[in-house]
C-alpha cells in the first residue's frame, strides 16, 4: 500500500507592461572616456577583485595597442589593475601590476560585433578572465600583493592614456570580493541595486543625455563622460538584461549572439538562427517540480507548478527542452503550455519529441513575455464515469491499454476523485493498485483502487468490463 501526498501551489505573477531592460549604454569612438576620481572605496590592497562589463565591438586591436575596458592603473608606481583587449589578439585579458611585475591572464576572441559579458576575476593568487560565463585563469605567487593606488578609474582608456576602446560599454560593476561563479550567472542577465554587498561602484548607463556617469552605490563614483558628445554617445543597448518582471525570477539566464543555448532549472533554449541583436532572457518562478491539476487546458491531466517567462527580441525559431529524467517512464505523454498570463487554463499546447531524458518542441517561434511550463496528457481510451451506488465500498474499473503503468492509471483517474463537488474531494486517503493476475478473468482488464471517502464508489462505463471489484473503506 502506498500513500499520496498532493501538494498544490499558487503562482502569482503581476502581469504589466514594461520596456525591456538594458536600456541605454555609451558609445566609444576610439578617442572618448569616462573618468572617475579617485575615492577610498576603490582601494582593493589585497583581497578579491571582480570587474564586470557588457560589451560590444568589432575593433581590431593591431600589435602593441592595449585598449581598456576598465582601468585604475598608475603606471608611477607600477599599481592596479585592467580590465582589457589584449593586442594583436583581439581577445578579453585581465591584469594585475605590482611595482612593475605582471600578473595577468587572456583568452577569448571578443571582436565579433556581438555582445558580450566579460569579467576580471582575482581571487587570493589565482587571475581569471571571462567571457559569457566561461573561465580561464592563470595563478601567479605575487598576484595577491597590495594594488592600492590613488589613479583616476577610467572607463574605455587608461590614465596614462593612449588605450582607448573603441565600441560600446553597458552595466560596468566593480566590487571589492572574488564572486562566485554561482554568484556572477546568477546576476549577469539583470540589473542590480546597488546595494550589494561589496558592491563599490556600479554604472547602469541608463541616462540618455548629459556628461555623468551616476555610480549606483551609495559611495558617489560618478563618472564623467570626457571627449564625448551625449548627444550622440547615449544610444540603446540591446545587451541581454531581464526587464524588471523577469529579473526578479530565479536563474535568469539569456541566450544572445555568441551563445546560442542556456539553461534555467530543467529548461533549455536552443536557438537555431540567433544573430546580430537579436536575444532572448528567461527565468523561472520558485515553485517546485510537482505535477499539479489545477489551471491546464482541457484534454490534459496536469502540469508542474514551476514556471519560466520568456522575453525576446527579433524573430527567433529554436528548440525548447525539458529535462523529463526525475518523471519515469511518461515520456510520451509531456506537452509543452505557453501562454501570456501563468493561469494556463487557456494555454496553446506544443507537442514534441521524447527520450528517456529529454522532450523537445523543435524549431519554436519564440514569443515575447510569456509563459511556458511542461505538462502531462491523459489516456485517451479510458470512457470512465462517476457513480455513488454503495456505502462503504470503492469500486473502480476500466481497460488496460497497452504499456500503462500504475501511474499513468492514477493520472487518468485523479480528475474524477478531485472534481469539485464530489463527494470524496476532501479526504486524501491510501492508494492501491491491483494487478490483473489477482483472479481477474480478463488478462486486459486491470482494477486500479483509491480510498478517499466513505459512501463512494467509482465505476466504468465500458460494456467489456469484467465483473467488479470492491475495495471495502477502512
Amino acid at each position: 500500500m502506498a500513500r499520496l501526498w498532493i501538494v498544490s501551489f499558487l503562482i502569482l505573477f503581476i502581469n504589466a507592461t514594461v520596456s525591456h531592460g538594458a536600456q541605454n549604454c555609451l558609445d566609444f569612438d576610439g578617442s572618448d572616456q569616462v573618468d572617475i576620481d579617485h575615492d577610498a572605496s576603490l582601494n582593493m590592497g589585497t583581497g578579491g577583485i571582480t570587474i564586470e562589463a557588457w560589451i560590444k565591438t568589432s575593433a581590431d586591436t593591431p600589435n602593441g595597442y592595449w585598449p581598456r575596458i576598465v582601468s585604475k592603473d598608475r603606471y608611477g608606481n607600477g599599481r592596479g589593475f585592467n580590465l582589457f583587449i589584449a593586442h594583436n589578439s583581439n581577445k578579453i585579458a585581465f591584469e594585475i601590476w605590482y611595482d612593475g611585475n605582471w600578473y595577468g591572464v587572456w583568452g577569448y576572441v571578443v571582436n565579433d560585433g556581438n555582445w558580450h559579458h566579460v569579467i576580471g576575476r582575482r581571487s587570493g593568487t589565482r587571475v581569471s578572465v571571462f567571457k559569457d560565463g566561461s573561465e580561464i585563469a592563470m595563478t601567479y605567487p605575487g598576484a595577491s600583493s597590495n594594488i592600492n593606488n590613488s589613479a583616476t578609474l577610467t572607463l574605455a582608456n587608461s590614465e596614462a592614456g593612449g588605450a582607448f576602446f573603441t565600441g560600446k560599454i553597458d552595466e560596468v560593476r566593480i566590487w571589492n570580493t572574488a564572486r562566485s561563479i554561482e554568484d556572477i550567472e546568477r546576476d549577469m542577465f539583470k540589473e542590480l541595486d546597488g546595494t550589494e554587498p561589496g558592491l563599490k561602484a556600479y554604472f547602469q548607463f541608463n541616462e540618455s543625455s548629459g556628461t555623468v556617469l551616476p555610480d549606483l552605490t551609495s559611495n558617489g563614483n560618478d563618472g564623467t563622460l570626457t571627449g564625448m558628445n551625449p548627444a550622440e554617445d547615449w544610444i540603446g543597448s540591446v545587451a541581454p538584461i531581464a526587464t524588471e518582471i523577469t529579473e526578479d525570477l530565479l536563474d535568469v539566464r539569456g541566450v544572445w549572439a555568441g551563445k546560442t543555448n542556456n539553461f534555467s532549472s530543467i529548461m533549455t533554449i536552443r536557438d537555431l538562427d540567433i544573430s546580430g541583436e537579436d536575444r532572448i532572457v528567461f527565468g523561472h518562478s520558485p515553485d517546485t517540480l510537482a505535477f499539479r491539476s489545477q489551471n491546464v487546458p482541457s484534454g490534459l491531466m496536469s502540469r508542474i507548478s514551476r514556471v519560466w517567462r520568456i522575453e525576446k527580441w527579433g524573430d527567433l525559431v529554436g528548440d525548447v527542452i525539458f529535462d523529463i529524467s526525475g518523471y519515469g517512464s511518461r515520456n510520451e505523454y509531456f506537452r509543452v503550455l505557453v501562454d501570456n498570463d501563468d493561469d494556463f487554463s487557456d494555454a496553446t499546447i506544443l507537442t514534441g519529441l521524447s527520450t528517456s531524458s529529454d522532450f523537445t518542441v523543435s524549431n519554436h517561434s519564440f514569443m515575447d513575455t510569456c509563459y511556458y511550463t511542461l505538462a502531462l496528457a491523459g489516456l485517451d481510451t479510458m470512457a470512465l464515469e462517476v457513480e455513488l451506488i454503495a456505502v462503504d465500498t470503492v469500486r473502480v474499473s476500466w481497460d488496460l491499454i497497452a504499456g500503462a503503468t500504475e501511474f499513468d492509471l492514477y493520472r487518468s483517474l485523479y480528475p474524477f476523485f478531485s472534481a469539485s463537488g464530489t463527494p470524496w474531494q476532501t479526504v486524501v486517503s491510501p492508494m492501491n493498485y491491483v494487478d490483473s493476475s489477482d483472479g481477474v478473468e480478463d488478462p486486459d482488464m486491470n482494477y486500479y483502487i483509491i480510498g478517499r471517502a466513505r459512501n463512494t464508489t467509482h465505476t466504468s462505463s465500458e460494456s467489456n468490463t469484467v465483473g467488479d471489484f470492491e475495495y471495502d473503506l477502512p
